[in-house]
């Protein structure tokens, strides 16, 4: 299927992905399995993942489906975990963000969309990283895929792994964080330090399926799951071949 360069970016949409980021900093806790990193990496971090939702609700809009991160709309100013998705898309979305009660529950046309982002693995190019990789979906203890999957459908963004690693003696303080969240003009001196156009800036929107296609997928597969290792971690992954995704070029279709 064909892989989506994103539209070009704009610097508010760069600032957003910044703003987000540093919000969700000092609420979240890494996970235990890995090492401890600095503000800085933290940061960094969140910022790749913040970029790939960002582009995918461009790449949405751009196709004339409706699409907001949840970041846009939350009303916890960031202290609470996210709900399991990142997006909402669909006819009737901005209706539902809008409404005053969101109680009543989401319209059926409306969906819910989780966005993994990573750097392409090394030795593959996007051909063959789509051919051989999966989707990015954690297989924690006592937990079914049924269980790891929090949204109706999984999207995979990819970065190009060389130049996209930080920038050698980037430091970014506690202070600039917090003024991060203040202000989204404060933004603009991360954006600088880190260089994140130019290391973000091209990323690639490579798949995406639903919920009960990768279920029924993957049980056909043995063993179900892999190990990833990664900078002396381990991590336990379900296995979702992006393969048998679909591409992002018939998205506004397959959710009419």
């Amino acid at each position: 299927h064909t892989t989506i360069t994103p539209i070009p970016w704009t610097t508010q949409n760069l600032l957003a992905a910044v703003e987000y980021a540093a919000k969700k900093l000092f609420f979240s806790i890494d996970r235990a399995n890995m090492n401890r990193r600095s503000i800085t990496e933290s940061l960094d971090d969140k910022i790749m993942g913040e970029v790939a939702t960002v582009a995918v609700v461009e790449y949405l809009r751009s196709v004339s489906l409706q699409a907001a991160s949840y970041d846009q709309f939350r009303l916890d100013s960031f202290k609470r975990p996210d709900p399991g998705w990142d997006i909402l898309l669909g006819d009737g979305a901005y209706r539902w963000i809008e409404a005053a009660d969101r109680s009543d529950g989401r319209p059926a046309s409306v969906k819910t969309a989780s966005v993994k982002s990573s750097r392409l693995p090394k030795g593959d190019d996007l051909k063959k990283a789509i051919a051989n990789r999966d989707f990015k979906i954690f297989a924690r203890s006592n937990q079914t895929l049924t269980d790891a999957l929090t949204a109706d459908t999984e999207m995979q963004v990819y970065f190009e792994r060389n130049g996209s690693w930080l920038p050698k003696g980037a430091q970014i303080s506690a202070d600039e964080v917090t003024a991060c969240t203040l202000a989204r003009a404060n933004c603009q001196i991360v954006l600088d330090k880190l260089q994140v156009k130019a290391r973000f800036g091209t990323c690639y929107l490579t798949a995406w399926n639903w919920r009960e296609n990768i279920v029924q997928d993957s049980a056909k597969l043995r063993p179900p799951t892999w190990r990833s290792y990664h900078a002396g971690h381990t991590k336990q992954m379900w296995r979702a071949p992006l393969k048998n995704g679909r591409g992002f070029a018939q998205i506004q279709k397959d959710l009419a």
